[in-house]
């Protein structure tokens, strides 16, 4: 009789956690779309068999654990990969507002100067032209303007980053938040024996979103937490305590800056990765650059048109007098 209730057990026990398997599995295929979702499998393992004197005979199999199927080496290669994406998603929509300032048209910086110095070449043939004089004197009003619009646009572009820079913040904060509680979720299940699969699932969308937005790199420590920290090596969230990000502006100047404790720390490109270091290379050093050279070029005409004028002379053949 005994041997009859043990076949019956295993064949219980067999159909329930075969049950389990499928549930897991439906669950997967339901998943499939989900950002972060990682496969999950069952850990199967038989019961301690039975001893009959001569023969031990086996319970049936039971449901160890569900397996999380994570790959750590990928999901490192991932983070470096999100990143690279995010520097270069930086510096995208303000590349892509220069683009409308210096755009290929009729009506643009380059097509101002050129029309300048046309004005010039067809006043050399004819100098005493009162009319092509005028064009000139328009020509380089014009220009004038065309230089002055031009640095407002770059102005605004650097405005536009300030407030994009602004408006990440209080969501960064948030996520590093969200991460420390996971953190302290996942660490309360497991040391139970229990796994929290969905929970480390979740860790792991926000630890991508961290490095593409700011570049931010990850270890284990001994309680199996997440910390996170900048490239420079300036934590993000250690264990349940994340750190927290904040703006200070001053006249036109926006500073990011990490505040963990009482400690107040200024970040720059040196100290930032990601999205964030984008938007700093563009605001800081990129389009300042293309300032600097407008400024050069706008002197340069200024200087060459004067030196050339003061060689000439007027209608009454006095020496000119240098352009203001």
């Amino acid at each position: 009789m005994a041997g009859l209730f043990n076949a019956l057990n295993a064949a219980r026990t067999s159909l329930e956690v075969n049950q389990k398997s499928i549930e897991i599995v439906g669950n997967n295929i339901s998943n499939v779309n989900t950002e972060g979702y990682s496969r999950q499998s069952s850990e199967l393992s038989p019961y301690p068999a039975v001893n009959f004197g001569d023969f031990f005979i086996g319970q049936g199999v039971k449901i160890d654990n569900v397996r999380r199927d994570h790959d750590v080496f990928l999901q490192a290669q991932l983070e470096d990969k999100y990143v690279d994406y995010g520097y270069a998603n930086g510096q995208t929509r303000s590349l892509q507002e220069l683009e409308r300032v210096f755009n290929i048209t009729d009506d643009n910086i380059a097509t101002d100067v050129d029309k300048f110095f046309d004005a010039w070449q067809e006043l050399s043939a004819s100098p005493s032209d009162l009319v092509l004089r005028d064009a000139v004197i328009q020509r380089g009003e014009l220009l004038a303007t065309s230089f002055n619009n031009t640095a407002n646009d770059l102005n605004t572009i650097i405005e536009n980053i300030n407030d994009t820079i602004i408006s990440k913040v209080e969501d960064l904060n948030a996520k590093l938040t969200e991460v420390a509680d996971l953190n302290d979720r996942i660490y309360n299940i497991e040391i139970r024996g229990q796994m929290a699969n969905s929970a480390r699932d979740s860790r792991d969308v926000l630890v991508k979103q961290l490095a593409e937005s700011l570049g931010a790199t990850t270890y284990l420590d001994g309680n199996g937490m997440v910390n996170v920290q900048l490239p420079g090596g300036l934590p993000l969230v250690q264990g349940n305590m994340p750190m927290r990000l904040q703006t200070v502006t001053s006249g036109s100047n926006v500073a990011l800056q990490l505040v963990a404790g009482n400690t107040v720390r200024d970040l720059s490109t040196t100290t930032l990765g990601g999205e964030m270091a984008g938007r700093f290379y563009m605001r800081d050093q990129f389009i300042p650059a293309i300032k600097d050279d407008l400024d050069q070029l706008a002197w340069q005409i200024s200087s060459t048109v004067n030196t050339q004028h003061q060689l000439g002379a007027g209608l009454n053949a006095a020496p000119a007098l240098a352009a203001g």
